[in-house]
Protein backbone atom coordinates (compact mmCIF):
# COMPACT_ATOMS: atom_id res chain seq x y z
CA UNK A 1 0.00 0.00 0.00
CA UNK A 2 1.56 3.33 -1.00
CA UNK A 3 2.09 6.03 1.57
CA UNK A 4 -1.04 8.24 1.86
CA UNK A 5 -1.24 11.69 0.32
CA UNK A 6 -3.51 14.59 1.12
CA UNK A 7 -5.84 15.97 -1.53
CA UNK A 8 -3.22 18.62 -2.40
CA UNK A 9 -0.69 15.89 -3.23
CA UNK A 10 1.44 16.30 -0.10
CA UNK A 11 2.45 13.26 1.94
CA UNK A 12 0.73 12.87 5.30
CA UNK A 13 2.83 12.82 8.46
CA UNK A 14 1.26 9.73 10.00
CA UNK A 15 -1.62 7.35 9.48
CA UNK A 16 -3.63 4.81 11.45
CA UNK A 17 -3.78 1.51 9.60
CA UNK A 18 -5.35 -1.85 10.30
CA UNK A 19 -3.28 -4.93 9.57
CA UNK A 20 -0.28 -6.92 10.72
CA UNK A 21 2.02 -3.95 11.38
CA UNK A 22 4.34 -4.56 8.44
CA UNK A 23 4.22 -2.08 5.59
CA UNK A 24 7.11 -1.54 3.24
CA UNK A 25 9.01 1.68 3.91
CA UNK A 26 7.10 2.38 7.11
CA UNK A 27 7.62 2.32 10.85
CA UNK A 28 4.62 1.20 12.85
CA UNK A 29 3.62 1.31 16.52
CA UNK A 30 0.79 -0.83 17.86
CA UNK A 31 -2.14 1.28 19.02
CA UNK A 32 -4.94 -1.10 19.82
CA UNK A 33 -5.61 -4.83 19.64
CA UNK A 34 -8.66 -6.04 17.77
CA UNK A 35 -9.81 -8.80 20.11
CA UNK A 36 -13.51 -9.70 20.12
CA UNK A 37 -16.08 -10.97 22.61
CA UNK A 38 -19.85 -10.86 23.27
CA UNK A 39 -21.33 -7.62 24.60
CA UNK A 40 -24.80 -6.98 25.94
CA UNK A 41 -26.90 -4.26 27.50
CA UNK A 42 -26.56 -4.62 31.32
CA UNK A 43 -30.34 -4.60 31.86
CA UNK A 44 -30.81 -7.46 29.38
CA UNK A 45 -28.01 -9.40 31.07
CA UNK A 46 -29.84 -9.01 34.41
CA UNK A 47 -33.25 -9.92 32.95
CA UNK A 48 -31.95 -13.09 31.26
CA UNK A 49 -28.80 -14.03 33.18
CA UNK A 50 -25.74 -15.03 31.21
CA UNK A 51 -23.53 -17.13 33.46
CA UNK A 52 -22.04 -19.54 30.93
CA UNK A 53 -21.95 -19.82 27.12
CA UNK A 54 -24.94 -22.20 27.16
CA UNK A 55 -27.10 -19.33 28.45
CA UNK A 56 -26.57 -17.60 25.09
CA UNK A 57 -29.14 -19.99 23.58
CA UNK A 58 -31.92 -18.05 25.33
CA UNK A 59 -30.93 -14.79 23.63
CA UNK A 60 -31.14 -13.10 20.25
CA UNK A 61 -27.75 -12.83 18.57
CA UNK A 62 -26.94 -9.71 16.62
CA UNK A 63 -24.98 -10.80 13.56
CA UNK A 64 -23.04 -8.66 11.11
CA UNK A 65 -23.53 -10.01 7.60
CA UNK A 66 -20.54 -8.35 5.97
CA UNK A 67 -16.94 -9.44 5.64
CA UNK A 68 -14.83 -9.72 7.67
CA UNK A 69 -17.39 -10.04 10.49
CA UNK A 70 -19.55 -12.92 9.22
CA UNK A 71 -17.69 -15.57 11.22
CA UNK A 72 -17.35 -13.67 14.49
CA UNK A 73 -19.95 -15.65 16.44
CA UNK A 74 -18.57 -19.00 15.32
CA UNK A 75 -14.98 -17.96 16.13
CA UNK A 76 -15.95 -16.83 19.62
CA UNK A 77 -18.08 -19.93 20.32
CA UNK A 78 -15.15 -22.16 19.24
CA UNK A 79 -12.78 -20.26 21.56
CA UNK A 80 -15.25 -20.58 24.44
CA UNK A 81 -15.66 -24.33 23.86
CA UNK A 82 -19.31 -23.82 22.97
CA UNK A 83 -19.47 -24.61 19.26
CA UNK A 84 -22.90 -25.69 18.07
CA UNK A 85 -25.00 -23.54 20.37
CA UNK A 86 -27.92 -21.97 18.50
CA UNK A 87 -29.63 -18.73 19.53
CA UNK A 88 -33.30 -18.09 20.26
CA UNK A 89 -33.17 -15.80 17.22
CA UNK A 90 -30.87 -13.74 15.05
CA UNK A 91 -31.00 -10.17 13.80
CA UNK A 92 -28.71 -9.36 10.90
CA UNK A 93 -26.99 -6.05 10.23
CA UNK A 94 -24.80 -4.69 7.47
CA UNK A 95 -22.36 -2.96 9.81
CA UNK A 96 -20.83 -3.49 13.22
CA UNK A 97 -21.97 -0.05 14.33
CA UNK A 98 -25.61 -0.99 13.71
CA UNK A 99 -25.26 -4.29 15.57
CA UNK A 100 -23.60 -2.52 18.51
CA UNK A 101 -26.33 0.14 18.59
CA UNK A 102 -28.90 -2.66 18.73
CA UNK A 103 -26.98 -4.32 21.59
CA UNK A 104 -26.84 -1.03 23.47
CA UNK A 105 -30.60 -0.68 22.99
CA UNK A 106 -31.11 -4.14 24.52
CA UNK A 107 -32.22 -5.97 21.37
CA UNK A 108 -29.77 -8.83 21.81
CA UNK A 109 -26.13 -9.81 22.17
CA UNK A 110 -23.46 -8.73 19.68
CA UNK A 111 -19.84 -9.62 19.15
CA UNK A 112 -17.86 -6.49 19.93
CA UNK A 113 -14.36 -5.66 18.79
CA UNK A 114 -12.51 -3.88 21.59
CA UNK A 115 -11.70 -0.63 19.74
CA UNK A 116 -15.40 -0.14 19.00
CA UNK A 117 -16.87 -1.05 22.40
CA UNK A 118 -14.28 0.22 24.87
CA UNK A 119 -16.16 3.48 25.55
CA UNK A 120 -19.53 1.74 25.93
CA UNK A 121 -17.99 -0.78 28.35
CA UNK A 122 -16.37 2.01 30.40
CA UNK A 123 -19.64 3.96 30.51
CA UNK A 124 -21.69 0.89 31.49
CA UNK A 125 -23.86 0.97 28.37
CA UNK A 126 -22.59 -2.53 27.53
CA UNK A 127 -21.11 -5.33 29.60
CA UNK A 128 -18.81 -8.18 28.68
CA UNK A 129 -20.42 -11.30 30.19
CA UNK A 130 -17.45 -13.63 29.61
CA UNK A 131 -13.69 -13.36 30.01
CA UNK A 132 -13.07 -15.40 26.85
CA UNK A 133 -11.79 -13.22 24.02
CA UNK A 134 -10.64 -14.08 20.52
CA UNK A 135 -7.38 -12.32 19.80
CA UNK A 136 -6.80 -11.21 16.24
CA UNK A 137 -3.45 -11.26 14.47
CA UNK A 138 -4.44 -7.92 12.99
CA UNK A 139 -4.51 -4.70 15.00
CA UNK A 140 -4.54 -0.93 14.65
CA UNK A 141 -1.14 0.71 14.16
CA UNK A 142 0.20 4.23 14.05
CA UNK A 143 2.30 4.33 10.89
CA UNK A 144 4.93 6.79 9.68
CA UNK A 145 7.07 6.77 6.55
CA UNK A 146 10.70 5.79 7.26
CA UNK A 147 11.91 8.23 4.62
CA UNK A 148 10.29 11.31 6.17
CA UNK A 149 11.68 13.41 8.95
CA UNK A 150 9.12 14.10 11.64
CA UNK A 151 8.53 17.59 13.02
CA UNK A 152 8.55 17.77 16.81
CA UNK A 153 4.79 18.40 16.86
CA UNK A 154 4.15 15.18 14.90
CA UNK A 155 6.39 13.19 17.25
CA UNK A 156 4.62 14.69 20.27
CA UNK A 157 1.21 13.88 18.79
CA UNK A 158 2.28 10.31 17.97
CA UNK A 159 3.57 9.82 21.53
CA UNK A 160 0.34 11.21 22.98
CA UNK A 161 -1.86 9.06 20.72
CA UNK A 162 0.11 5.91 21.56
CA UNK A 163 -0.20 6.63 25.30
CA UNK A 164 -3.94 7.32 25.02
CA UNK A 165 -4.56 4.14 23.04
CA UNK A 166 -2.81 1.99 25.62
Amino acid sequence: MPWPRRSDGEDVDLAIRFGYGRWSGCDSRPLMANDMFPVVNPHLAETKPIRNPGDLAAHVWLQVEAEPRTGDWEAWLDAAGAAGIEPAGRLSFETSSHALAAATAGLGIAIGHRPFVIDDLAAGRLVQPFETVVESDEAYYLVTAKSRSRPAAVTAFADWLTAEAS
